[in-house]
């Protein structure tokens, strides 16, 4: 006999995040474990929304983002918008001339540490690689 039951999860948001780097402002959300295979997203930039097509991907490079931008996203179903309540405003980091984001990483890459920095309070640098 067997028995076969849910598996565990925690009590996650979208954990919608938006950071500005050197092109405009990388956003990046989570994709839900209870989610289906085909759902897409919209993303919306004070209220006006940013893709022509329903995103696959979790994360957008928006090159008309700034500092003065705030971000929501909605989920697409079976061709169905449902917006998501929360929304996100765009993070500075100490160190945002150091922030970059590549478009066609290495597939197995997901951080490459740049050379030190003089700039940055810690001295290290970041780069955010998008989702392959």
């Amino acid at each position: 006999m067997f028995s076969y039951g849910q598996r565990q999860m925690e009590n996650l948001d979208r954990g919608l995040v938006a950071v500005q780097v050197s092109k405009g402002v990388f956003v990046s959300w989570r994709i839900m474990g209870q989610e289906w295979n085909n759902t897409q997203y919209n993303l919306y930039r004070n209220g006006v929304k940013l893709n022509s097509e329903p995103l696959s991907v979790s994360n957008y490079l928006d090159e008309g983002g700034n500092t003065a931008s705030s971000y929501t996203i909605s989920l697409v179903k079976e061709g169905i918008e449902t917006p998501e309540p929360a929304n996100c405003l765009v993070m500075i980091h100490p160190c945002n001339r150091n922030l970059s984001v590549l478009s066609n990483p290495p597939r197995a890459t997901r951080a490459i540490p740049k050379e030190r920095s003089s700039n940055c309070e810690t001295g290290r640098s970041h780069i955010f690689i998008p989702a392959i």
